[in-house]
């Protein structure tokens, strides 16, 4: 059931987004590993019986990933403008013979190889994660940054999802110490996000 409502929303996403390929092609890849993802969350929080994650002598990763591609929704669309300008100019002969072409190719070639870089790095600079004790989010590289949240501690989970994303499961999710507005872990854009959040909701019912 859930592949089949996966694949609905990718077509759906498919017909209405009009975002290149290459992006559905790449949200659809991370919405399926989401899915196995989400069967070994199922299994943890339906097992028999489940052991108290507070007590377990070592922490377990249940769950890790990144802001989803779509994200970057905006620089992928600008990347395939460039790409398209750049097909453009092997087929219309504007530059005249004063003019070399490829000093005007080599500037829709160069901004769409740097925002193709830029979103990889940034993305890989990214990392959500969701152990048997904690939710945690680090951002940076060379120089990274970190905030982590008992699961006894959060008393709030917000889930927003709107559009296409939505469709396909993407959501931003929120974990606070209180209930306020104020966020303390905040992941992104994130896929399977539903699943995420039950997934800390079973963990908050088991703990004492």
């Amino acid at each position: 059931m859930q592949l089949a409502s996966g694949a609905i929303g990718f077509r759906k996403a498919v017909s209405a987004s009009p975002l290149s390929f290459v992006i559905l092609a790449e949200t659809f890849r991370t919405h399926m590993t989401s899915l196995v993802h989400s069967q070994r969350l199922s299994a943890y929080a339906l097992g028999t019986p489940m052991t108290n994650p507070s007590s377990t002598e070592h922490e377990e990763t249940l769950w890790s990933g990144s802001v989803s591609q779509w994200h970057y929704a905006g620089k992928w669309l600008t990347v395939v403008i460039c790409l398209v300008v750049l097909a453009g100019t092997f087929f219309i002969n504007a530059f005249g013979d004063s003019i070399n072409p490829w000093i005007i190719r080599s500037v829709p070639l160069l901004v769409a190889v740097a925002l193709i870089g830029w979103i990889k790095l940034d993305r890989s600079g990214r990392k959500y994660s969701v152990t048997n004790r904690r939710v945690s989010v680090e951002f940076g590289i060379i120089s990274k940054q970190s905030t982590e949240l008992r699961i006894q501690d959060i008393r709030s989970i917000n889930l927003t999802t709107s559009g296409i994303a939505g469709l396909l499961g993407i959501g931003r999710l929120e974990f606070s110490s209180a209930a306020s507005d104020d966020a303390d872990v905040i992941f992104w854009n994130t896929p399977g996000a539903e699943k995420i959040r039950d997934l800390v909701r079973s963990l908050q019912s088991a703990a004492p």
